[in-house]
């Protein structure tokens, strides 16, 4: 492949998994600050927390497909990818982070959730301007 079909590629999934990061690291603030305020039960801290990365993966794959405006499911897939390793290259260092079953289950999850981001962004249509 030749430098700016790869760059061509490489620049709209790193911008999207960006974006996909900024609205993860939002929604956990919020998050937090809602537990802060509220007594939130222990056993919803951690479906809380997947809401987010969820929610971080479908930004960035329907950012993504939105510019691409092509192969939504794909860009999604690749966006969520990336967005899970991330949070799992997070997660390492964390004292009783495990790479069990529920680190399998939010890759899943965050390459289901890109995915369908992807496939939205694609197929919403565009506005024209009058």
């Amino acid at each position: 492949m030749e430098q700016g079909g790869v760059e061509q590629i490489a620049k709209p999934i790193l911008v999207s998994v960006a974006v996909g990061t900024v609205v993860c690291i939002g929604i956990l603030l919020l998050l937090s600050v809602l537990l802060s305020v509220k007594s939130i039960p222990q056993a919803l801290i951690g479906p809380m927390a997947i809401f987010a990365i969820i929610a971080g993966a479908f930004v960035s794959g329907f950012f993504c497909a939105r510019t691409q405006r092509q192969k939504g499911l794909a860009y999604g897939a690749v966006c969520g990818a990336v967005l899970s390793l991330l949070v799992l290259l997070a997660g390492i260092g964390l004292p009783g982070n495990d790479m069990g079953m529920l680190a399998l289950f939010k890759v899943i999850f965050m390459l289901l959730g890109g995915m369908l981001g992807g496939v939205l962004g694609v197929n919403v249509r565009h506005r024209r301007r009058r």
